[in-house]
């Protein structure tokens, strides 16, 4: 399969690799159905389904990172004046 956000590893930034895994996520679930078998066709999702999976713990373990902040945020740290 060829898929359109697979190179979310190869991003510069920590958020950038989260929005893209996020949309490659979104790709491969988009083609998770149910595993089928008649009239000599077959067809099973079992291996996307581990696929999927190990995504979502890529996704996990980038969201845990420091800098992971996709959409920005505040700043809870307070500065003193530098004493003279």
């Amino acid at each position: 399969m060829a898929w359109t956000y697979s190179a979310w590893d190869q991003q510069t930034t920590i958020a950038a690799k989260i929005t893209m895994l996020e949309q490659h996520r979104a790709e491969v679930a988009d083609k998770l159905g149910p595993t089928v078998q008649g009239s000599g066709l077959s067809r099973s999702t079992d291996g996307l389904l581990e696929y999927y999976k190990s995504l979502g713990s890529e996704l996990e373990g980038l969201k845990r990172q420091p800098d992971a902040a996709v959409n920005g945020g505040v700043s809870l740290a307070r500065f003193r004046r530098a004493r003279r």
